[in-house]
């Protein structure tokens, strides 16, 4: 996954990952843990596309959690996934 997210990082302004990854730096995690908080969203976001039986496969829901995503949810282990569910 680390290479996922990096690949979209090198994709800049094509998506909210760059941003996303500058947001959380600066917010105080290393960029190891904001690789990982993106990564966790990724993962759920495509669990739950593979499951789902729409034929919706826009990346919408999972740049509007990139862009709820913070460092201070992410070190409370309180992000929120597709589902709406807790990662706790």
């Amino acid at each position: 996954m680390h290479v996922v997210i990096e690949n979209q990082n090198t994709l800049g302004g094509k998506t909210p990952v760059a941003a996303t990854i500058g947001r959380l730096l600066n917010e105080g995690l290393d960029r190891h843990n904001a690789i990982h908080a993106i990564a966790s969203i990724l993962v759920n976001f495509m669990f739950e596309r593979m499951q789902s039986e729409a034929s919706d496969r826009r990346n919408d829901l999972y740049y509007g959690e990139l862009k709820q995503l913070t460092a201070d949810k992410w070190n409370r282990g309180e992000y929120m996934g597709t589902a709406g569910t807790s990662r706790r």
